[in-house]
Parts: C-alpha cells; sequence; structure tokens
C-alpha cells in the first residue's frame, strides 16, 4: 500500500475520539446548515478538502474534494455535494442534501470547545466509521457500517431524538481553566452547561445498550466536572470572594439574568 492521497492525509488528520483528542486539523471550521438540525464540519488545505454533516438522527454523510483558490466543490459519500467558499476565517456554502440545497455557515474551530472528531472501529468484526460533530454546545453523531448505512446516532441539545449507538465515547482533554471577565457571561455560561448535563441526562433515559449507557456516562461525568470548573471559576476566579455568583446576575435571589432565559428552553 502506497502512501495515502493527499485527500486521506487530510481526513487522517482528523483526530480521534476514542483517546485523548488531538488539535484539531488545520483548517477546520465548524457551523450550522440553515432549515435543518444538523451541524457541518469542513477540513481544508490548499491541496484537499473535506466535510462532514450529521443531525443526530437520519443524516450523515462524508464529503472529499480539492480546492479551486477560495472555491471549494466536494462530493458526498451519499450522492450529496458542497459548493462553497473559503473566506480566512469561515467557509460559507450550500450543501445539496436528499435533493435539496441548504445554505450553510461556519467559523474556525475552538480547540477543546468546537470540532471534529472520526474513529474507525470494530464492532463484532464489522468496520464502523463514527463521526461526532461539537459546535456551540450542541453535539451531532452518527456510526456508519461498510455500506454506510447509519447504526446509531445521538444529538444533544437537539431537535432530534437521536437513536441508541453512539460509537467510541471521546476522551475529552482536560477541562480547561476558565478566566472570565464578564461575570454576568459566565454565569451564562455555566447555566448552558447545566442545560447540556440535562440533555445527556434526557439521553441517557432512552438507551438501552449496556456498552452505549457507559460511554454516555462517561461523558456526563466529564461534563459534569467541566460545569464544577466553571462554578469555581465564578466563584474564586474574577467573582465574588464570599462564595456567592457575580453580583448582577440575579443569583442571590434566585433569578438568571436576561441572557440565559432560553438556556434550557424555557
Amino acid at each position: 500500500m502506497g502512501p495515502p492521497t493527499p485527500l486521506e492525509a487530510l481526513r487522517n488528520a482528523i483526530p480521534e475520539h476514542g483517546g485523548n483528542p488531538g488539535p484539531q486539523a488545520e483548517t477546520t471550521y465548524v457551523g450550522r446548515i440553515d432549515g435543518t438540525d444538523a451541524l457541518i464540519a469542513v477540513v481544508v488545505n490548499e491541496f484537499a478538502g473535506t466535510a462532514y454533516i450529521c443531525d443526530g438522527a437520519e443524516v450523515s454523510e462524508w464529503f472529499l474534494g480539492i480546492p479551486n483558490g477560495t472555491a471549494l466543490h466536494l462530493d458526498g459519500d451519499k450522492g450529496g455535494s458542497i459548493d462553497a467558499e473559503i473566506a480566512g476565517d469561515s467557509v460559507n456554502g450550500e450543501v445539496m442534501h436528499a435533493g435539496a440545497n441548504h445554505p450553510f455557515s461556519t467559523m474556525v474551530a475552538v480547540e477543546r470547545e468546537n470540532g471534529i472528531y472520526r474513529t474507525v472501529w470494530k464492532d463484532d468484526g464489522e468496520r464502523i466509521v463514527t463521526g461526532w460533530i461539537y459546535f456551540d454546545g450542541e453535539l451531532r453523531g452518527a456510526d456508519e457500517n461498510p455500506v454506510k448505512t447509519i447504526v446509531g446516532t445521538i444529538a444533544i441539545d437537539g431537535i432530534s431524538d437521536g437513536g441508541t449507538g453512539l460509537g467510541p465515547a471521546p476522551t475529552p482533554a482536560p477541562v480547561p481553566l476558565y478566566d472570565f471577565v464578564d461575570c454576568p457571561m459566565a454565569w451564562c455560561d455555566h447555566e448552558n452547561q447545566r442545560c447540556f448535563i440535562r440533555g445527556i441526562e434526557e439521553q441517557i433515559t432512552k438507551i438501552k445498550v449496556k456498552v452505549v449507557l457507559k460511554q454516555a456516562q462517561a461523558l456526563l461525568a466529564f461534563e459534569k466536572k467541566k460545569l464544577i470548573a466553571i462554578g469555581d471559576a465564578l466563584t474564586f476566579n474574577n467573582c465574588q470572594q464570599d462564595g456567592s455568583f457575580c453580583n448582577g446576575t440575579g443569583y442571590q435571589s434566585g433569578q438568571k439574568p436576561p441572557c440565559c432565559e432560553a438556556a434550557c428552553g424555557n
């Protein structure tokens, strides 16, 4: 077997999530597909481009192509296509999927917060490809077998319920230290993380497969540690030193600041 092609090398640069994830491939962009519940991740350099779309339910497709200057055309492995423009800090364009065009916009992935992960593993001898996209506090993932049939999905903080499959659970990098400047926004981060955890807990109640359940529980344990880290930052870092949260957030009176009212959909 010869050396990988530029397209294969770019896809191979996407970090796995079965172990401690490496840095995101340069350059990685993540965002949403308009009018759908799907997230999109695009990884591109001067030689090649790849992308993944997933809604954590019925849509999961990988794309490959070669850039032409700042223009990017990618063909999907299920008949879809992507036409986009690379603009330095974003890749924006349209996804053609199931006979319809859907605009999308992206931003540069933020290490340990947004990104794409891809793992190839085996389940009873069957090769499974798992893709995960993290963006804006949301997660979409799917497992696919050799004939590219979705055999498991998960969606957190999204519209879809997902399925019972999960693939190898990610082992995220150590929880970063939080250095908030704007206390009210820090409290919103705390609220959003709490709601993200609630979403994972709701998914766990639907999981029937023991292995998948353990994977989801491991993810839940990590996200709870992250919540504690944010709380510690609120209490001890740039906020009050007396054990209370930020002045002006409404925490003391049990009320949320306006920016957090929709955090859990209520």
